[in-house]
């Protein structure tokens, strides 16, 4: 990461030549400065992956994310559809030991949008309908990379 960056998205991909393996959402949580420009010229160029820049008016980071993930699941529900598949979302969270990792999966839970799927501790439903797997990595690592699960 450059001194200036704040966020590194890792997507892992397979054979995805023929298609665009992800698409990148950027919502602008009410700019005063010359972020919506910016994004909009980028938006402009052909970057080799689709680009969308979603206004989210609220103020809040919270507004922001469920913004973008509203618009996220929308899509790739209706990607699905059309395929005639089913696909989860993974997400893989840096955490520096199991305990951290069991509080997040706790709070998720409790926060009444997630329920257990399965007796995997890092599986998910969302919202009733969406698989999530929550990978965690960092700390419950072995030394070949592998996630040593309690």
């Amino acid at each position: 990461m450059g001194p200036a960056t704040e966020c590194s998205i890792v997507i892992p991909v397979f054979n995805e030549a023929r298609n665009h393996p992800f698409e990148l959402i950027l919502v602008d949580n009410h700019s005063t400065d010359r972020t919506p420009r910016i994004i909009a010229e980028a938006a402009g160029r052909d970057l080799g992956y689709p680009l969308t820049c979603l206004p989210e008016p609220r103020p809040g980071v919270a507004h922001a994310r469920k913004a973008g993930m509203d618009l996220a699941v929308a899509r790739s529900l209706e990607r699905d559809r059309r395929c005639g598949r089913r696909t989860d979302m993974d997400f893989a969270v840096a955490v520096p030991d199991w305990p951290t990792s069991l509080r997040m999966r706790e709070a998720l839970l409790s926060s009444n949008l997630f329920q257990v799927r399965g007796k995997a501790l890092h599986a998910f439903t969302f919202m009733t309908s969406t698989p999530v797997d929550l990978i965690p990595f960092g700390g419950v690592l072995r030394s070949d990379l592998t996630i040593a699960w309690p």
